[in-house]
Order: C-alpha cells, then structure tokens, then sequence
C-alpha cells in the first residue's frame, strides 16, 4: 500500500513539472498562471521531501489522489491558457479564464491542507503514543463520548 502513495507522489510531481513548463509557453493570462507556477513549484519541492520518506501511510493516498485531480484540472486550465487568443476571444474570455485559474488555484490550496492533515496525522500517530493522557481535552471527551456509545449497546 506505501508503494501505491509514493506512486501517486510521483504522479502529482510529475503533473506539477507538467504544469511549469505549460506556464512558459503561455499566451494569456499570463500573471495568474505564473502565480500558480511558483505555488506549484513549491509544492514540488515538498513532495520531492515527502517522496524520500521510506514509509507513507497508505490512508494518506486518498488525500494524494485529490490533490493529483486539483492538479489535472490545473494543467487543463493552463493548457488552454497556451492558445493564442484573438482580440474577440481576449475580450470575452480573459475574465472567465482568469476566475477558472483562481478556482483552480484555490482548489490545490484545499487539496494540499487536506494532504498537509493527513501528513500530521500520521506524524502524530508514529511520534506520540495514543492514550488519552497525551490528547488534549476535548480529545479526551470524545474518546468518553465513543466509549459511552459502544457501553450503551
């Protein structure tokens, strides 16, 4: 299962470096898509980090496999970006195309704080030993709440 989300690791960096090189050939909006350009690269300088790791939790895949979609519709949105635009097409088009970027954009910034949860879950879960000692309170609450459910059946 590790091997399945240090697979879709490689697939995301792979679409990001896809997306970097869209960028430079781009023929409108070309401010918006260099700004998702350096948070992609960003982006690829973490999961390089995060590829190195000789372990990853399975459960993180699924969070791995959004970010990988957000990522597709980046590039989609980008290669569109590529298309020489006439002085009608501009006209009518550059606002919609730049709200589809800003979607996009905003789309990988959810996927990734989905990723980032599921990286600090995990952390949190090797490096701290689960007992309710070391939760917080309202951890601990809800550890009594679960507990009182599975006692009242």
């Amino acid at each position: 299962m590790a091997d399945i989300a240090l697979g879709s690791v490689e697939r995301i960096i792979k679409l990001a470096f896809k997306i970097n090189e869209a960028v430079g050939t781009v023929q409108q909006n070309e401010e918006e898509c260099q700004a998702l350009e350096e948070e992609v690269a960003i982006l690829i300088a973490n999961l390089l980090r995060l590829q190195v790791m000789e372990a990853l939790n399975p459960a993180m895949n699924s969070a791995l496999m959004l970010l990988g979609k957000a990522l597709d519709g980046a590039l989609k949105v980008v290669t569109n970006c590529q298309e020489r635009p006439t002085f009608l097409h501009r006209l009518f088009t550059a606002r919609d195309m730049a709200r589809r970027l800003a979607r996009v954009k905003d789309d990988i910034h959810r996927k990734v704080n989905i990723c980032t949860l599921a990286i600090t879950v995990e952390y949190c879960t090797v490096t701290v030993p689960c007992s309710s000692a070391h939760l917080p309170p309202l951890a601990q609450l809800h550890q009594v709440w679960i507990a009182s459910l599975h006692l009242a059946h």
